[in-house]
């Protein structure tokens, strides 16, 4: 005998407990958003959570298989995250993460983000956030 409850359901019945509790002013904060172009790529997404949260760096993701992309967008913003790491399928071929810096002008020749090595990501992840916090203060 199993159990099984949809991923998508679960998150829905929380946003209405949420809502009905008067906590809807809440959002969450972290530091890296990690999004995906292309599908079936949850498992990578959910792997490099593992890694930056195993590092101490508060990291999240959208937990739908194929989320899309104004959604993910909207959903880095609201958490505030200062670094955006995006998989695609042809980066991953290349084992290779592109690491961006929201909200650049778009003159900026950081805007489009840069191409890092996957198993370099938190090394290069852990850099950034110091640069920027050093950048604030």
């Amino acid at each position: 005998m199993g159990v099984s409850f949809g991923v998508d359901r679960i998150f829905t019945i929380l946003k209405a407990r949420s809502e009905v509790e008067g906590n809807q002013s809440v959002t969450r904060k972290f530091d890296v958003y990690i999004m995906s172009f292309g599908s079936g790529l949850l498992t990578h997404r959910m792997a490099l959570a593992r890694e930056l949260w195993d590092a101490g760096i508060s990291a999240e993701f959208t937990p739908k298989v194929n989320p899309k992309l104004p959604q993910q967008f909207k959903y880095a913003e609201a958490g505030c995250a200062r670094a955006i790491l995006i998989l695609g399928d042809d980066e991953l071929k290349a084992g290779q993460v592109r690491l961006k810096i929201p909200g650049l002008a778009d003159g900026d020749p950081e805007k489009e983000g840069r191409l890092v090595a996957r198993e370099q990501i938190v090394l290069e992840v852990k850099r950034l956030l110091q640069k920027l916090q050093c950048n604030t203060t």
